[in-house]
């Protein structure tokens, strides 16, 4: 299987989507929410009808989960510090003051990070309280900050395995022996499915390719194989869309420049001075000169 041009935190983005629907959440990207090209880097989990049984029967870390839940996610080699959390709040009153219906009473905060460097939590210590392994909160006045740390968070229910696809690479071969669970039925299957799929296209596309062989039976290679084609075709063609429009614009810059050339080469019949066609049109003195304009 080819490897894609894809970024780590995107990965993280585009699977959350297909996971989180299986429990009717609504998941909604940073770029979405403000209408700005940024980094896709914090994304909203949202519903109108939670489903708490669902919720208390598969989740074991993201149980706090409300209707809305704003999540900032930092990938393996981001380095999380103070002006994160300072972000991240400022994500959380844009979206409280945007969103209809979303109040401080039904918003979670969260801060998942791929790799939390030690002792980075110790400036929150007055503040801060270790719920459980790999998971702090932080208290702000009457606001909650969950941080999760994929490195140490406890592995026990269906969240955590999903949590668990964006973890150090050491984190894996557990995850895998999840994912080969045998006749899961229901929701179970669909869960294990994008379990699978997760799994799959992270090791294939950030990890040393012996990876896979070395934790997944290779019968097992086709059936996901199976599972991810539509997403990995989705990611081919985005790839060609974008490098075609990449091209459409260098193309257009190619054009730009070589109305200025033809425009200095008249300016230069002319007689006019160098510095002055390189103001007029844009262009360097020592462009000029490398296309013999001197």
């Amino acid at each position: 299987m080819p490897r894609f041009k894809l970024r780590f935190d995107e990965f993280f983005k585009r699977m959350a989507v297909a996971f989180f629907e299986l429990f009717g959440f609504r998941v909604t990207t940073e770029v979405e929410l403000f209408k700005l090209p940024k980094k896709a880097d914090v994304i909203v989990i949202s519903t109108e009808n939670l489903n708490s049984e669902a919720i208390r029967r598969y989740f074991s870390v993201l149980n706090y989960f409300k209707e809305h839940n704003i999540i900032s996610f930092k990938s393996l080699g981001d380095r999380v510090g103070q002006d994160h959390i300072i972000e991240l709040l400022s994500y959380y009153a844009g979206y409280i003051n945007m969103t209809t219906g979303a109040s401080p009473d039904n918003t979670t905060i969260s801060l998942i990070a791929g790799n939390l460097p030690p002792k980075s939590m110790e400036p929150y210590t007055r503040f801060c309280r270790n719920q459980s392994p790999g998971h702090w909160i932080l208290e702000l006045n009457l606001l909650e900050i969950h941080v999760l740390d994929l490195k140490e968070l406890v592995l026990s229910g269906y969240d955590s395995y999903f949590l668990a696809a964006y973890a150090p690479p050491e984190r894996l071969p557990y995850l895998a022996k999840i994912v080969q669970r045998t006749d899961p039925a229901g929701l179970e299957k669909n869960i294990l499915d994008k379990l699978k799929e997760s799994l799959y296209i992270r090791i294939k596309s950030f990890e040393p390719e012996d990876l896979w062989e070395g934790i997944m039976p290779t019968a097992m290679e086709a059936d996901i194989t199976d599972l991810v084609m539509p997403y990995l075709e989705k990611i081919r063609e985005e790839s060609e869309l974008r490098g075609k429009l990449e091209g459409k614009l260098e193309g257009v810059a190619e054009g730009e420049r070589r109305a200025k050339l033809e425009t200095a080469r008249r300016m230069h019949k002319r007689g006019l001075d160098l510095t002055i066609i390189a103001e007029d049109t844009g262009l360097t003195l020592e462009e000029l000169k490398a296309e013999g304009i001197e």
